[in-house]
């Protein structure tokens, strides 16, 4: 985290200016130590900034003082995620009182010892393989299939307009965060998220350049007024129990001209999948009462730009179309002429040719110099959540043995000025198809392990 970007925030407890105290900092960037306001103060650990009020905080700044970062790293990877019995025993070591406090603290302390070591052994290996086996850890390395993830895609040549500063409000493992770096480029991102794990992530392998935040969003945003061009929270508003202060913050936050962008989120009538606090189509739309909002069916959204490469913000879907949508999309901008149609998507999406790679989702097979893959799925609640995934996605498709040629592993090595047409037109069809994605630096493995040969 810079410096400046401390000129941009305030305390979300007491909303004076932050400022920095005792920080180790290399090339300008501030890596380690306190952030203090008027009222407390805050760790920076890993050059994230936890801006928590919780009483561990107060422990992780002793242990940083103390040179034990690898401790408070430790300690801050098991509490702040999203499982409320970390926080509860957390909570009660905090306390450290009587003859259980000290033998649960001594626990955690080693807890987080172990938790350190799994953590920085895992940041020198690729992203996929320091995933587990958990569902969730599946949906992490295959979540570039997920359409809750394209729904994004169609609003980068919108974004385009909105890139001065961009917040990505949890922002989960920075899946996100990663397509606003490579397509949009803002000048300035902002992710924040509640679980520091997944920060930790985001900043190590999606989006490098951006600044990072531990916060909880049911608390106000530590942001100064109208900062944003554009605010992003996907697949995450309904995760949140104080949605009405939330929608009122975000309305804060945005610039007077800026974009709110709210993807995927759950609505109430389709309870059988959906899960978080939930509200009708209606009910989303309601909270708020500055901004003006159009929600969308996100499943519209999504097959306009596969099948027809638009998206069309003039066109406003019926109750009854909302309401027999599993996923919602809400955008909001101030800027009438905002709400307009958007054509020829796939141009900008296909201009981003960097570390292109064959869709962890497949298996591949070698035959006759031919690649042939096959789809599996991370698990059916996968297939569930995203049946335009199963629709789109071919379950088994081929790359020609001319295109085969430039893949080391999944990884595609080609020289685009000088290969063939018929070459390039394949690259292209078959990134439309998602069957070749542009992913970050070091995010699977370069040797062909799961690969068959025939």
């Amino acid at each position: 985290m810079r410096e400046e970007v401390l000129k941009l925030m305030k305390c979300p407890y007491c909303d004076s200016n932050l400022y920095s105290e005792n920080i180790y900092a290399e090339n300008d960037e501030l890596i380690e130590g306190c952030i203090a306001c008027e009222c407390t103060r805050y760790p920076l650990l890993e050059g994230i900034l936890i801006l928590s009020a919780c009483s561990l905080k107060d422990r992780l700044i002793q242990l940083i003082e103390r040179r034990r970062s690898q401790e408070a790293i430790g300690l801050a990877l098991t509490y702040f995620n999203n499982k409320p019995d970390f926080r509860r025993i957390a909570g009660l070591m905090g306390q450290n009182s009587g003859l259980f406090g000290r033998l649960l603290w001594q626990f955690e302390k080693l807890n987080a010892r172990i938790c350190y070591r799994k953590y920085s052994d895992g940041l020198n290996r690729p992203f996929c393989d320091i995933l587990g086996k958990s569902n969730f850890d599946n949906y992490l390395k295959d979540r570039f299939s997920a359409e809750s993830l394209w729904s994004l895609y169609p609003f980068i040549q919108m974004l385009k307009g909105y890139q001065e500063r961009v917040l990505d409000l949890s922002c989960g493992a920075g899946h996100s965060s990663f397509i606003l770096s490579a397509n949009i480029k803002p000048k300035h991102l902002f992710c924040a998220d509640y679980n520091f794990r997944n920060l930790s992530f985001a900043r190590n392998y999606m989006a490098k350049e951006a600044d990072y935040f531990c916060i909880d969003a049911s608390y106000p945003l530590p942001f100064a007024d109208g900062i944003f061009s554009s605010v992003l929270m996907m697949d995450a508003f309904h995760s949140i129990p104080s949605r009405a202060s939330l929608a009122k913050e975000m309305e804060r936050v945005v610039s007077p001209q800026g974009l709110l962008l709210l993807l995927h989120e759950h609505s109430s009538l389709y309870r059988h999948y959906a899960y978080g606090h939930l509200l009708p189509p209606s009910g989303w739309a309601r909270l708020f009462q500055r901004l003006p909002v159009r929600v969308l069916s996100e499943k519209s959204v999504v097959e306009d730009f596969l099948s027809n490469d638009l998206l069309d913000l003039k066109r406003e879907s019926s109750p009854a179309d909302l309401n027999r949508s599993m996923a919602l999309t809400i955008v909001g901008c101030r800027d009438s002429s905002a709400f307009r149609i958007y054509r020829d998507l796939w141009k900008d999406i296909l201009n981003n040719k960097n570390k292109l790679i064959i869709n962890p989702i497949y298996n591949i097979k070698q035959v006759s110099g031919k690649l042939i893959l096959k789809i599996k799925y991370p698990s059916d609640y996968f297939r569930l959540e995203y049946p335009l995934t199963e629709k789109y996605l071919p379950e088994q498709c081929q790359i020609s043995s001319d295109l085969a040629e430039a893949f080391k592993g999944r990884f595609l090595n080609i020289d685009y000025s000088i290969a063939p047409n018929i070459v390039q037109t394949e690259i292209d069809y078959l990134m439309k198809k998602f069957v070749i994605i542009s992913v970050p630096k070091k995010y699977c493995r370069l040797n062909p392990l799961e690969w068959s040969l025939t």
